[in-house]
Parts: structure tokens; C-alpha cells; sequence
């Protein structure tokens, strides 16, 4: 049964041609894949306007991928599948001259141990790229994860010509696919998105949709630092025409940390109608969870926290459904606790696992939205869910839909399990009903008209920003840069020196600010700011040189610089993060980070007033301003390398005391 049910055409969405672009389609994918799938079939089937899912990959099973999901509903009425190696496979030598190539790229020599080669339906060579690796984590390919080179071949062997890198090529292929006026690019991948931050075709708008969060995992928004997939296309986000976002609380938080962002939009992801008998027989007792087997889903949380709240519920069963790298690990752990599960492997019907289950379980360390939530509520199974950033807490109204858990705390997860499994049958039937009907936010007609408004938008912003077509030059540097942010584990750490008040708003700090690595040639250039919570407002700081400092003895990496902080300004309800941006001089800012001690060197600043905050150190938050106000008073003591904070609240008249 096709998936999507045929509506009457929907005028929501703008005129031309709209193109979803993503890495691959894997067999067994998951929520992003499924998200852009589903996306893409409402635009056909509820729109009536058709789409091209483009894909880069080189992946040898396409034929049987686009006949998968034509069997399933995903593709056909309007969706196709294309590739680019398929694509590319396909044109004679008379095309292939035609693309503008690398000049100074010679002919390749001799193939090599890392040399990747793509032949033609026939056996004729077709291309051969050159690979290295950047990073020191598991490679992109076998070959390495940073293409130095692509060569084309003509059928007769001789050498067409090439590109540095592989973007050439990919725009050499979208400047055919998106030749037609008033083309819309929905960008699911960040690996694509980093190369369609430079516009790709120039008649294309371009839109870069975030399905997970941009921060590192595990760290608290907003001000963390970048997830090393998104660094790249984050420090390049105004050069997209939009940027959608699955909640709203994300696009905040994007805004907060990289500021003066105006081109940011928030669309939920569309989940088709689940069609679920009224009244189904399902156990109270068994659990489920759908997921891949990667460290972000955590799912080592799952199985104690079932195995905990079994050893009270003997009937608890977890249904384990996913596959993935992390699958000899969990299967290990459940066998050490004797976890009452089973391990059911990929399934293409996720809707009716739900339906045939009382609850599932959430364990991520981050998410987009949660798509695994709403196809739980869907079905009336409840949902369980660590409130992790982003999504579960703007899905889930606690107690009334579903559960929201303290994220990470696997123990509270199987006290919610045991407390959900003691609740009366009237209680947990309210709790089925409620989620089907919040479940109903989600699909089609609405979010529609939301892609339609955002399209529009973008387009108008396109059409009033004059962006010059990227030349192969620029395409070659942007591209090497992008490799070493994906691929290279950039750690940044800024080491306060010293500090002291000039006077009564002027707070002088020597921070010392290095970076593990970073892809300029020049000693890094550190940008400050002051972010005001909860706000998000930002006021710069100027930074200097420390009088008298010799930079010459600094390293190449390493940058000593002054901050004056001036807080004469500040008012009303005060919470501060001082936050450093880097840069080198030959490239933008790639990151940003919270201001973090490296060591504690804890001084005695003065007693708070009205008019002078104190510092507050944290080795987990960073270093936060914390003022004085006409409630609230201050003062800061240390006692060798520890420090206490009292703080007196006028209003209630308690003293509270943070060590």
C-alpha cells in the first residue's frame, strides 16, 4: 500500500522544480532518510508538485534501492530517484568535454593503493579518484575520507579531464540536473550542504534542513561547541537562501551561538496518517525500540534501565528493533544482565511494531525532532524519552502524552517504566489518546503551507543577494577546508591567566586561547562576546594584546589576548557567558566555543555591589558573570583551589550557598 494518499492539488508550494539532495539511501536507513522520503511524497502527492531525490554516493545497489521503495510507497507519483556515478555512467565523451575542468590537473599516473575506480556499465573505465585521509577516526571509504583528485575517462581510455577534490564533478552534474529557472534545493546531507553553501547552480535556491542538533553530542545548548559534521556548513549558514529547523528551540539556540542569524525558519517533519484499529490488543508489559545501533542512541540506557524495572514487572519484554555498528556491544551487555530482550534486526514496518506495543523508549544523546516519537504516538504506543535537546520536550507534554526522563539517568528511566506499568487501564488509555491526537500536528496539509512560506522567502532572499558563481579555484580551497572540520578533531581551550577590575565596570581578563588544530596558516585571531541569558543578546568585546607581552614567543597555534569586559551596561535579570570565536587570518570564524578552564587558578575578586559582578567558575558551564541587582547580592571566597559563592536574596530572604 503506497504510503501517501492522493489529495486534491495544494497551491502551497512555489512554481518550479524541487530537488531533495542527501548522500545516499542506504537499505536499512533511518530517520533523516525516512524524514526526506516522506517529505518529498507529501510535496508530490499533496502539492502535485513532483520531485528529483538526488543522491552522491557511489552506491552499486541504486537499482535495487529505488526498487525497494517503489514497492513500498516511497517513490513513484511523482518522486524519483537519481544518482550521480549512474547518471554520469550514462553520457557520451561529447558530454563529458563539455564540463569546465581543473586546468592545471595533468594527466593522472600510475594507480595507487588509494586510487578508487568507477567503471561503466561495459567495463570501460570511467573515473578514478585520488583519496587521503585527514582524520584519525574510521575513514569516509576504505580509500580514506577526503578525495584529492577526480579523473574522467573517455570509452576509448584516453584522459577527459578532472578536478581537485570532488565538487567540481558534483556541480559539473547539478549544473545539468538544475538547468531549468525557479529550482528549489532542499539539502538533507551536511556533507552536501557544505558544498551548496557555495550555491552550487546558480539558478538554484538553496535550503539547508538541520535533522539533528548542531552541537557536539552530550554538551548543554546553547553555547557548546559545533558537532564536527555541521562546523563547516554552521560558520557558512548566511550563504544558504534558508535554513529549516526542526523546533524552535533549536533555531533559538543556533541563533544565540552564531548571532545575527536571519535567514532561519522552523518546520516539523511531516509524518504520514497511521491508520491503527481503534481498539488492539497489546500487552502492558512490552516495550519497544526502534533505532540505529550507534553511541548517539545510547541504547546500552535502554536495555539496564528495562532490566531494572523487570526485576520488580517479571513480565517487562523489550523488543529491540535496528541494526548497526554498535550490535555485538549491546548484544554482549544484554547478555551480562540477562536483560529481558530481543533483537529483531532492521524492519521496513515500523508503524505496526508500535502498534503491537505498549510503550518504546528514547535514549538518545541528541536528537532533530524524534521521529521515532511521533510514529510512537501515532499508534497510541507511549512514548518514553530522555529529555534530550532537540525535540522529545517540544513532542511530549508530560504526563499527559507521553514521559519525559532527566536525559542520561538511566535509573530515572526505569522508575518511569515502573511507575507507567502501575498506572490503572482509564489512565493509560487517556495517555494512547492523547498522543494519536498531538500525533495529528504532524501531518501533511500544515507543514505544506509552512515549506511553501519558506521557499518563498528564500527565493526573495536569493533574488536580493549577489552571489558570484564559485570558480574551480575557490571550490578546490572551500572543499579541502571542509575535510579537515569533518575529519579533524578540533579542540579549543581558553586558560584564564588573570584577572582583575580596572574600576568599578571594567573587568580586565588575560586568556590564553589554544586550539588543537586549525586549518588556517596564521596564529589564530580570537573574537569575544558577552551573551546575556535568556536572551541571547550579545555584546562584543574588545580584545587586545596584553601590554608588554613578547607574541613572538607564543606559538603559531597559541594566542594571548586581553578581554575588557565592560558591565556598566548591565541591568536587570543577569546571567553571563563570556563566549571566544576563532578565526585565522586567511580563514572565517569555524568555531565557537564557552570559555572553559583549563586549570582553576581561583582569585578573590571584590564583594559584589549593585554596580560589580563577581565571577562564577565552573569547569562544566565555563566562566559566568553573575551580577548584583537590587535582589539579589553576591560574594565569592576561595579557600585554596575551590571556590563558594553566597548568594542573599532580598526577596525571600535566604542565603544560598554554591560551592
Amino acid at each position: 500500500m503506497p504510503l501517501f494518499r492522493k489529495h486534491h492539488p495544494d497551491p502551497g508550494l512555489p512554481q518550479g522544480r524541487q530537488f531533495a539532495l542527501t548522500w545516499n539511501i542506504p537499505e536499512n536507513f533511518g530517520g533523516l532518510t525516512k524524514a526526506m522520503l516522506q517529505r518529498s511524497g507529501a510535496f508530490a502527492t499533496t502539492a502535485g508538485t513532483p520531485v528529483s531525490i538526488l543522491t552522491f554516493s557511489l552506491q552499486s545497489n541504486i537499482d535495487k534501492v529505488r526498487t525497494d521503495l517503489l514497492a513500498r510507497g516511497l517513490l513513484g507519483d511523482g518522486v524519483t530517484l537519481h544518482n550521480l556515478w549512474e547518471d554520469v555512467r550514462e553520457l557520451p565523451d561529447e558530454a563529458l568535454r563539455e564540463a569546465k575542468y581543473d586546468l592545471d590537473l595533468t594527466v593522472p599516473g600510475t594507480i595507487g593503493p588509494n586510487t578508487l575506480k568507477i567503471l561503466r556499465g561495459d567495463g570501460t573505465l570511467l573515473a578514478t579518484q585520488e583519496w587521503a585521509r585527514v582524520g584519525t577516526g574510521k575513514p569516509m571509504c576504505e580509500f580514506g575520507d577526503y578525495v584529492l583528485q577526480t579523473a574522467l575517462w573517455g570509452h576509448d581510455g584516453s584522459f577527459v579531464g578532472g578536478w581537485h577534490g570532488s565538487w567540481g564533478l558534483w556541480k559539473f552534474w547539478l549544473d545539468r540536473q538544475m538547468s531549468e529557472p525557479d529550482s528549489y534545493a532542499i539539502v538533507d546531507s551536511s556533507v552536501i550542504a557544505d558544498f551548496m553553501a557555495h550555491r552550487g547552480p546558480d539558478s538554484a535556491t538553496t535550503v539547508y534542513l538541520f535533522h539533528n542538533s548542531h552541537l557536539l553530542r552530550r554538551r548543554e545548548p546553547p553555547y557548546a561547541p559545533l558537532d564536527r559534521w555541521r562546523r563547516y556548513v554552521s560558520a557558512h549558514h548566511a550563504d544558504f537562501d534558508a535554513l529549516v529547523f526542526l523546533t524552535e528551540a533549536q533555531r533559538i539556540d543556533f541563533g544565540r551561538l552564531l548571532g545575527g542569524v536571519d535567514n532561519s525558519h522552523t518546520i516539523l517533519n511531516i509524518v504520514p496518517r497511521t491508520e491503527v484499529p481503534a481498539r488492539i490488543k497489546r500487552s502492558r508489559n512490552r516495550a519497544v525500540v526502534l533505532a540505529r545501533f550507534a553511541p548517539q542512541k545510547r541504547l546500552d540506557h535502554a536495555l539496564r534501565a528495562v532490566t531494572a524495572a523487570g526485576a520488580s514487572h517479571p513480565d517487562l519484554h523489550l523488543d529491540l528493533y535496528g541494526t548497526g555498528p554498535r550490535e555485538d556491544d549491546l548484544r554482549a551487555l544484554a547478555k551480562e544482565l540477562d536483560a529481558p530482550v530481543t533483537f529483531h534486526g532492521y524492519t521496513q514496518s515500523p508503524a505496526s511494531e508500535f502498534a503491537g506495543s505498549s510503550f518504546s523508549l528514547l535514549t538518545s544523546t541528541h536528537e532533530g525532532l524524534g521521529l521515532s516519537i511521533i510514529e510512537s504516538m501515532a499508534t497510541g504506543c507511549v512514548p518514553l524519552a530522555y529529555d534530550v535537546p532537540y525535540g522529545p520536550s517540544d513532542i511530549i507534554t508530560h504526563g499527559v502524552d507521553g514521559f519525559l526522563v532527566p536525559a542520561g539517568d538511566h535509573k530515572a528511566m526505569a522508575r518511569q517504566i515502573s511507575e507507567f506499568l502501575a498506572l490503572d487501564d482509564r489512565a493509560v488509555e487517556r495517555l494512547r489518546k492523547a498522543g494519536r491526537k498531538r500525533a495529528e500536528f504532524f501531518t501533511e496539509s500544515s507543514i505544506i503551507e509552512q515549506w511553501g512560506n519558506t521557499l518563498r522567502a528564500a527565493r526573495v532572499r536569493q533574488a536580493s543577494t549577489a552571489v558570484a558563481a564559485p570558480t574551480m579555484s575557490t571550490l578546490r580551497a572551500e572543499e579541502a577546508k571542509a575535510a579537515v572540520a569533518r575529519f579533524v578533531d578540533i579542540a579549543t581551550h581558553a586558560e584564564l591567566i588573570e584577572a582583575s577590575w580596572r574600576d568599578n565596570s571594567h573587568l580586565t581578563m588575560t586568556v590564553r586561547v589554544s586550539p588543537s588544530a586549525h586549518y588556517g596558516s596564521k596564529k589564530p585571531v580570537v573574537a569575544a562576546k558577552l551573551i546575556h541569558h535568556p536572551t541571547g543578546e550579545a555584546v562584543a568585546i574588545p580584545v587586545s594584546v596584553p601590554a608588554g607581552v613578547d607574541t613572538a614567543r607564543e606559538s603559531e597555534d597559541t594566542a594571548l589576548v586581553q578581554l575588557d569586559v565592560d558591565v556598566s551596561e548591565i541591568s536587570g535579570t543577569l546571567d553571563h557567558t563570556i563566549l571566544l570565536g576563532l578565526t585565522s587570518e586567511d580563514d572565517p570564524a569555524w568555531d565557537v566555543i564557552r570559555t572553559q578552564c583549563v586549570t582553576r587558578p581561583w582569585l578573590a575578586f571584590p564583594e559584589a555591589s549593585e554596580y560589580r559582578p563577581v565571577l562564577i567558575f565552573d569547569r562544566k558551564r565555563g566562566i559566568h558573570l553573575a551580577t548584583a541587582t537590587p535582589k539579589i547580592a553576591a560574594r565569592a571566597t576561595t579557600n585554596g583551589r575551590e571556590v563558594s559563592l553566597s548568594m542573599l536574596s532580598f526577596a525571600s530572604g535566604k542565603i544560598e550557598s554554591v560551592q
